[in-house]
């Protein structure tokens, strides 16, 4: 700092009103008065008998300039020497040591970061562990309080895929929550796209959704003085999204925020290739240029209104080898290149869309490692960035992150919780109610049978089942047990069982039946002796509660838990069944591909293809991302290829050919034959047993074990199964819910796979 300007401080002190009386609360009693980190020699002591002279200095606040600092320090040390508190020779060291400090030649700002919320605001909605948003804002308002100088964004996803209680109300409550937390801008990731240009521009600018009765349904501050829906305080950017008949931006690419007159210019981007994950619909009209290009081309704009510090929001990530949240292993995927491709200028990368956590460097195009974060998803972290600018010449000096996991032991803000809470009270007042997940699943392995304890302890891992909620019992491995070990079996459930179980999993293959019943709807709906006590078996069976029941408890609403057998033809079979049906999870629209059919086969066989009636509509649903294929199979039993399934059901003895069909994580396949439930049948029987369908890669299916008459009722009806997993059912629900007599029906799956988000409306007449 040059001695001229220091006189220009002293002058300039000399003009300026005369210093206010401080409020100092607690006093700084450092013996000698330290300017930063440099010693100026002078005693510390009060004056005015109200702070010290470290008091009224105050040089820990964040200042925008040295030159700003140097002219209040020498207000303060004139004020002082004009009231006789210091010598004219402390004066002049006091000043010495403001010029040697350094204060305010560098500024740091705190960016606060999160990722792939995917409106997860209701604590363990949506995915295991899930804080909740009121947590998340616990600790944002924790670290903003750290540092006056902050930003809050968000990489994507902040909606979309969400949990029941934002999605019923058109993720209008994660709007809200956003705005009280004070978020700054938010990139558009993919689901924010999953309604369309229109449903997004909606919940940027307000006003209630059109169609949706549960739009606009906020607390009154929350609403606007029409009481509609505000829309977002904060702004979405979306800098390489472009409408093809304006050629312009859909959303503003760039942000900037001002730090004491030093501007941090945040570029938002979505991910590329978002028009293979959601409906043609949602991106009608829009084109999704290249990520790293678009970037590139904004930063002389940007540079030419003097702003240095670039900050890149962009919806696309990569996968690491394992490790820690702030660790990078073996970083790899579409992040790394896109960075690989950036202009010098970029100072920061904040990503999402893999769900991951993590905290890497990764090379630009000049070779020099620029600093890339993610927070994982489901406000499961926060990034807790800090970017030191030089205030001479605005770049970015340093950076440096860490990525902190939010637990459910984080406090709860209140006035975040009261957004949640309120809308959690209208969902639960509202028909058709989220899913049974993991937290509420029982699971039953059989000590006798050694697949049931491998595959029932690896099911338990996998999916998180609570210890106390797995029962290990003793049971035969036959095909079927009787009425007497049933009961015995169906009374140690009861007795062991918490009241919060609202689902069962049965590990094994055998035993599938109870004398004539199947084993899966004896457990849920009690033994049923009248089917047996007719010479074929040929008379309806009792009336399931569960058929279109709309709720996610159905223990606690009917005493009833639905069952399914995780049965396969071997334990790595079934393990390859569990993890197709933990990649199905939001799988759609979470990783939304408009290519996904849902096949209703008619046949030649005029008995087994009784529910061509019940079929949905050929065409696709939207914005679900699932089209309905209706096709019919003039003779043979052979299944031509087809892929991207998601939904099949025919009418046969058995398909041939399964293993040309490709199936979606998460398909449900079925035919209506007399003994599909026979799970020992062997491959090539005359009766294709619904294993053939495990085996040739769906996550779920239904059969009979014995003789139905082909009873409408007796099977899956096709648009309630459609409707139910549309609607985010679960595997077990989405079957359950779509038989009405099914005491000799078996349920054969992975019984939490839901690629769906749990939501309520289909639109009119679908399916």
């Amino acid at each position: 700092m040059s001695k001229s300007l220091v006189c220009a401080a002293l002058l300039l002190a000399s003009l300026l009103p005369v210093r206010a009386a401080a409020d100092c609360k607690a006093l700084d009693n450092s013996p000698t008065v330290r300017i930063g980190t440099y010693e100026s020699g002078v005693d510390n002591r009060e004056v005015e008998g109200k702070c010290t002279i470290d008091d009224l200095l105050d040089d820990e606040r964040p200042w925008g300039g040295q030159r700003e600092f140097l002219d209040h320090a020498g207000k303060v040390f004139n004020d002082l020497l004009k009231d006789g508190l210091i010598s004219l020779d402390e004066r002049d060291r006091l000043m010495a040591a403001a010029r040697s400090s350094g204060i305010g030649s560098q500024l740091t700002v705190k960016l606060i970061a999160f990722n792939d919320l995917h409106g997860a605001i209701k604590s363990a909605e949506g995915a295991a562990g899930n804080p909740g948003v009121a947590r998340l804002a616990n600790r944002i308002q924790a670290l903003k309080a750290a540092n006056p100088l902050h930003a809050v964004v968000s990489a994507g996803d902040m909606v979309g895929a969400s949990p029941l209680s934002s999605a019923l109300f058109k993720d209008e409550p994660t709007i809200e929550a956003m705005n009280r937390i004070g978020i700054d801008f938010a990139a558009t990731g993919v689901h924010e796209f999953g309604e369309g240009r229109d449903e997004l521009l909606r919940l940027q600018h307000g006003g209630n959704h059109a169609s949706s009765s549960f739009s606009g349904q906020g607390l009154a501050a929350d609403r606007r003085q029409d009481s509609q829906f505000s829309g977002a305080a904060f702004q979405f950017l979306a800098a390489n999204v472009i409408d093809t008949a304006s050629l312009q931006a859909l959303l503003p690419a760039v942000g900037y925020k001002d730090f004491l007159g030093h501007r941090i210019a945040f570029v938002g981007i979505a991910r590329r290739s978002t028009p293979a994950h959601v409906p043609g619909a949602g991106v009608a009209g829009l084109e999704f240029r290249d990520e790293a290009e678009t970037v590139n081309a904004l930063v002389p704009g940007i540079l030419a209104q003097g702003v240095k510090s670039i900050v890149v929001l962009v919806h696309e990530g990569g996968l690491t080898a394992g490790g820690t949240s702030n660790g990078c292993s073996g970083l790899s995927g579409p992040i790394v290149d896109l960075v690989g491709r950036l202009d010098p200028e970029i100072d920061l990368i904040v990503s999402g869309g893999s769900h991951l956590a993590y905290n890497c460097s990764v090379n630009n195009r000049a070779g020099i490692p620029v600093p890339v974060t993610s927070a994982g998803h489901h406000a499961s972290h926060l990034s807790d960035i800090e970017l030191t600018l030089d205030t001479s010449s605005g770049n970015v000096v340093a950076a440096s992150a860490t990525n902190y996991p939010i637990g459910q032991d984080e406090p709860e803000a209140a006035e975040i919780q009261a957004i949640v809470s309120h809308y959690a009270a209208l969902a639960s007042a509202t028909p058709a109610v989220g899913r049974i997940t993991a937290e509420a699943l029982g699971l039953v392995i059989n000590l006798n049978d050694p697949y049931s304890v491998a595959v029932g302890e690896y099911y338990a891992r996998r999916r998180g089942i609570p210890e106390s909620h797995i029962v290990r019992v003793s049971l035969p491995t036959t095909a079927s047990i009787s009425r007497n070990s049933f009961e015995a079996l169906a009374a140690e459930l009861r007795n062991r069982l918490p009241e919060t179980v609202q689902g069962l999993a049965l590990a094994w293959v055998k035993p599938y039946a109870v004398e004539c019943n199947s084993i899966t709807s004896a457990l849920t709906m009690g033994f049923q002796p009248e089917i047996c006590s007719s010479p074929n078996v040929c008379t309806p069976s009792k009336a399931s509660p569960f058929f279109r029941y709309i709720g996610a408890r159905p223990f606690t609403d009917m005493g009833l838990r639905p069952s399914m057998l995780i049965a396969a033809r071997s334990i790595d079979s079934a393990k390859a069944l569990i993890e197709r049906g933990i990649s199905a999870d939001q799988s759609m629209p979470a990783d939304h591909r408009s290519s996904a059919k849902a096949y209703f086969i008619k046949t030649w066989d005029g008995f087994r293809s009784v529910r061509h009636g019940d079929f949905p509509a050929a065409g696709p649903i939207g914005p679900w991302g699932l089209t309905v294929q209706r096709e019919s199979l003039g003779s043979g039993y052979t299944q031509a290829p087809i892929s991207e399934v998601l939904i099949y059901q025919t009418g046969l003895t058995r398909v041939d050919g399964l293993n040309q069909v490709q199936w979606r994580p998460g398909a449900l396949a079925d035919h209506l034959t007399s003994f599909g439930g026979r799970l020992d049948a062997a491959p090539g029987s005359a009766q294709m047993s619904v294993l053939d369908w495990i085996e040739s890669g769906a996550t779920a299916s239904y059969g009979t074990v014995t003789e139905p008459c082909n009873y409408n009722t007796k099977f899956p009806h096709p648009r309630l199964l459609t409707k139910s997993y549309l609607q985010g059912a679960t595997a077990l629900e989405a079957y359950w819910r779509s038989v009405e007599w099914p005491g000799q029906g078996v349920f054969v799956g992975e019984p939490l796979a839901a690629p769906f988000a749990p939501l309520l409306e289909l639109p009119p007449g679908r399916p």
